[in-house]
């Protein structure tokens, strides 16, 4: 007679407690809403890979610089509408506070949008202020205007619901839109008029989405008392939100007043293809980590070991994502795009890299500042943010072209990003050091890559830079993924 086979052990408390982790940061899982958000993106940005490599065929490079241009006015305009009051719908203690609060940024984006259209129409109309090609897309701003409005507002909403799979289903429903528009009318001649009307259309399509699925009723009242309870944030979060706009996520118009469209046309290429989507992402992640830090600051709970967890997995995604472009950018756009068009909208992806790589961990992670009412402080560091960017972006005017304005400018912004990490994680009260510890190798290893995509070139012939790249690439993914992997099993 055989005997019974031992009962296996159980694992041990601590093995689970890392196991449990991975899933969750404070209440729900973390781990599942980010995997839906990311997947989500990961869609969007497929999507928007096929349609660049159409459009970058079919538009030219100033059509790119005065869509960017448009964008980036219509983004500064719906961030003003809102009074960054969508940053409170996480922080609002009771569920109704958060209704209110998200109805009241529908109502005041409806109204900047309305103070808009009348302005937008006598540009049009008017026929000397906006050439004709381009008269639709200024007509339908007033709309992108209340659909971004909207759109930061009810991304927000969502998220405290734990609404991810809507939020990624609308993200992808008006990618669609976008790409679909853009596509169809540079196939057909249309350019300047498809890029903004996509892009248009493509807002709305999410935004309508997003309110059908949500639970928010846009009937109920609206209290614009709420205004003067959350006043520290159109006070101290508002001025600084607008100068990182206009120096950053909207810096098309800067960039087209220093060094002219056709430049600024190949910059928001490459921001589009890189920039854009990689900020896609990062919002992906703040969306469900804002939320989570909110609520773990409400409990009075440590955050200390989340905020290092979360900032190792993030540098070690951004080492695997960033360290190719750097080295291989300029080849992979002159291997898309064979006649060379966008060959210095991918040396400027080569430039910016290491700065988005870095920006990439600090977007997602700042929130955390305001969570801890830092606002203050935000204020005067978007000061001395904007102080840097500017005067460096301008750096070419006097010395070494826009290439150098542009890498200073890029050396700027990741010495600011940088800073971010190491605040955050210290506000966390994980300290300076565990801040340091989760960014310096990858960090090196970027900034190593970043000197051999300069040097290497004149070094070594064509052939043997892409081989050394590529060896370089794959080194540095298995840093990345090995500081991810640590990190989890931490």
């Amino acid at each position: 007679m055989t005997e019974p086979a031992p009962e296996q052990s159980p694992p041990s408390p601590g093995r689970l407690t890392r196991l449990s982790s991975l899933a969750r940061l404070g209440n729900g899982g973390a781990g599942r809403h980010v995997a839906q958000l990311g997947g989500g993106t990961a869609v969007v940005m497929a999507i928007q890979l096929g349609a660049q490599v159409l459009l970058g065929h079919w538009y030219s490079d100033a059509e790119f610089a005065t869509f960017r241009n448009l964008v980036a006015f219509a983004t500064i305009v719906a961030m003003v509408a809102t009074l960054r009051l969508e940053m409170t719908i996480p922080l609002a203690e009771e569920e109704s506070g958060a209704d209110d609060i998200t109805r009241l940024v529908v109502v005041l984006a409806t109204g900047a949008s309305l103070i808009c259209l009348p302005v937008a129409v006598v540009l049009a109309v008017g026929g000397w202020a906006v050439p004709e090609e381009y008269r639709l897309s200024v007509l339908i701003a007033p709309f992108v205007v209340w659909a971004s409005a909207c759109f930061t507002a009810l991304r927000a909403y969502q998220s405290r619901k734990g609404q991810f799979r809507q939020m990624s289903d609308a993200n992808i429903a008006g990618t669609v839109f976008t790409a679909g528009t853009q596509v169809g009318f540079g196939g057909v001649g249309f350019t300047s008029t498809g890029l903004g009307l996509g892009y248009g259309l493509g807002r709305l399509a999410a935004v309508f989405m997003m309110i059908r699925r949500s639970t928010l009723a846009l009937k109920g009242r609206v209290d614009f008392g709420l205004i003067r309870t959350w006043k520290q944030f159109p006070t101290w979060m508002l001025l600084p939100a607008v100068l990182n706009a206009i120096t950053v996520g909207a810096v098309s118009p800067l960039v087209t007043m220093l060094y002219g469209p056709k430049f600024a046309g190949q910059f928001g290429f490459a921001q589009m293809l890189l920039a854009v989507p990689v900020a896609m992402l990062g919002q992906a992640v703040a969306s469900v980590f804002y939320v989570r830090f909110a609520a773990m600051q409400r409990d009075s709970q440590d955050t200390s070991q989340a905020m290092i967890r979360l900032a190792t997995v993030l540098m070690g995604i951004a080492l695997m994502i960033f360290v190719p472009i750097t080295l291989l950018g300029r080849e992979a756009f002159n291997l898309i795009w064979a006649d060379g068009k966008w060959e210095t909208a991918g040396f400027i992806c080569g430039i910016m890299a290491p700065y988005l790589m870095v920006n990439f961990v600090s977007s997602p992670l700042s929130g955390y500042a305001a969570v801890k009412n830092e606002v203050r402080r935000q204020f005067l560091l978007s000061w001395i943010e904007a102080g840097l960017r500017i005067p460096a972006l301008a750096l070419g005017l006097w010395w070494g072209g826009p290439y150098m304005g542009i890498l200073a400018y890029s050396v700027a912004g990741l010495l600011i990003c940088l800073y971010w990490v190491l605040w955050v994680t210290t506000l966390s009260g994980a300290g300076l050091a565990r801040g340091w510890g989760a960014v310096a190798i990858p960090l090196v290893v970027a900034l190593m890559s970043s000197i051999w995509s300069f040097e290497g070139r004149v070094l070594v012939d064509q052939m043997a830079y892409v081989g050394v790249s590529l060896a370089v690439s794959v080194v540095a993914a298995g840093i990345g993924g090995l500081s991810v992997l640590k990190a989890l099993r931490a």
